[in-house]
């Protein structure tokens, strides 16, 4: 029953299942780095070609390059601060599966504690001219220090101490899920350990980079 004896559905018609493109929630970003975000289309069939739109804070982050995928890039806007657009195609053929559309580079220009909404909107083709159905799920970016965890503004040697002290219990463990738990946890395995006080030990002898990936 509804109160207002109305009701609204959508409706999709179409040869493709639902494809969806799916931006990271809880992205944390460096100030002073440079990130690649992939904008990749899950679960995809007979894809020919594409458009991307995406916005975002302008004075969190912009964008310096486009890098195209296997459909490849024949037009694309950087210009404009707080979004990028962009758009390929193939002459012949279509991509099925996962297919990453294009890899942006973001330049960090926020400072700690900035965040931006990722917002985006796509069109996807296959190779008849058909519309495939696409599913977007929108992102967040945070402007944190990885591996600061005791807060001071810079990622050292105290820093691996910190951790170890909370890994055998001489101090207590940042809350799951907060800030400074995201800053701590640079292994991403969604607790605090031992692993995350290696890490930034590596990275203070230069094995590791600002987002603690292998030199």
């Amino acid at each position: 029953n509804f109160s207002n004896n109305n009701a609204s559905a959508r409706v999709i018609s179409s040869d493709h299942p639902l494809s969806r493109i799916e931006l990271p929630t809880n992205l944390v970003l460096v100030p002073g780095t440079t990130y690649d975000l992939p904008i990749t289309v899950q679960n995809v069939e007979n894809l020919a070609a594409y458009n991307i739109d995406l916005t975002f804070n302008g004075s969190v982050v912009s964008v310096t390059n486009v890098t195209p995928g296997p459909l490849g890039i024949i037009a694309k806007n950087i210009d404009e601060p707080g979004r990028v657009r962009f758009e390929g195609a193939v002459a012949s053929g279509g991509f099925s599966g996962d297919i990453t559309l294009g890899i942006i580079r973001f330049n960090v220009t926020g400072k700690i504690g900035d965040t931006t909404d990722l917002k985006v909107s796509a069109g996807l083709s296959d190779g008849n001219g058909l519309p495939i159905p696409v599913d977007v799920v929108n992102g967040r970016a945070d402007v944190l220090l990885y591996g600061d965890a005791n807060g001071d503004g810079r990622v050292d040697q105290a820093d691996t101490l910190k951790v170890l002290r909370q890994v055998v219990g001489l101090e207590s463990k940042p809350s799951a899920g907060g800030m400074m738990f995201r800053v701590t946890d640079v292994t991403r395995n969604g607790v605090i350990d031992v692993g995350d006080a290696m890490f930034i030990a590596q990275y203070n002898v230069g094995l590791k980079d600002e987002y603690f990936r292998l030199k």
